[in-house]
């Protein structure tokens, strides 16, 4: 069987380049084991292990749009939303796969099929991943260091995504009611609480409106048309604190 070494993907907001041009379209290649090793010897990353990411985007993506060389400024260059969107991509790729799940519509009882990521390794093929859990033993006279206190907070949130996946499955739980202005251009999404396919909790707090990318003309007056609502999850960084740096200071 032939395996497919380069995949295409659209960002969902795409990057600007010096000439203006927004690009969007690019080719990502499956990451080799040096593409994950060699970067982890960069002095960045010592410092900062966060950006191995984006040395190693850098390294697998082989096109986007007009750009000539994806360097390490592009990536760092790039929204959030593509960044996290290229993370994704990757883990998807080079060895997760997305399974198909059949869902009716509470409201209209049609059927349709959705994707859903699920990890490569299942229980007996069910689908369910089991991550291994790690807790800290603490010690009088223990040095608690940045990765101790990680490791305690994915050890909880690890465990209550295991059992949002194993007791409750993919979905709306409360809530996130969808509905559209007099005009019918305009989706609007209510507050609400939901768990994706990995078990992550997905809270909308306030109502959002959503104008559509291809809104109706007077032509279509009367007629009917299916829409299809997603909502992803996502994690954005707040409260940024500086770093006071003394003698002993890395």
């Amino acid at each position: 069987m032939a395996i497919k070494i380069e995949h295409d993907f659209a960002l969902p907001i795409g990057f600007i380049d010096e000439e203006g041009t927004l690009n969007r379209n690019g080719v990502m290649r499956l990451a080799t084991a040096a593409d994950e090793i060699l970067p982890s010897a960069d002095p960045r990353v010592k410092q900062n292990p966060g950006y191995l990411t984006v040395l190693i985007l850098s390294r697998v993506i082989t096109k986007l749009g007009n750009v000539q060389t994806i360097t390490n400024k592009v990536i760092e260059n790039l929204s959030t939303e593509d960044f996290s969107f290229l993370q994704e991509f990757y883990n998807i790729i080079n060895g997760k796969r997305k399974e198909k799940l059949e869902v009716t519509c509470p409201k209209c009882k049609k059927q349709f099929e959705t994707e859903v990521s699920n990890r490569q390794h299942s229980i007996n093929g069910s689908g369910i991943t089991l991550p291994v859990l790690k807790r800290n033993n603490y010690f009088f006279g223990k040095l608690l260091t940045p990765t101790d206190l990680q490791t305690e907070q994915n050890y909880s949130i690890n465990k209550q995504r295991l059992l949002n996946r194993t007791l409750f499955g993919v979905g709306v739980v409360n809530g996130l009611k969808v509905t559209a202005d007099d005009s019918g251009n305009v989706i609007k999404l209510g507050e609400g609480f939901a768990l994706d396919g990995y078990g992550r909790e997905i809270v909308l707090a306030k109502p959002l409106s959503i104008g559509l990318n291809n809104p109706y003309s007077p032509k279509d007056e009367g007629k009917m048309r299916d829409l299809f609502v997603q909502i992803q999850y996502e994690e954005k960084k707040i409260e940024p604190i500086p770093l006071f740096q003394g003698e002993t200071a890395n």
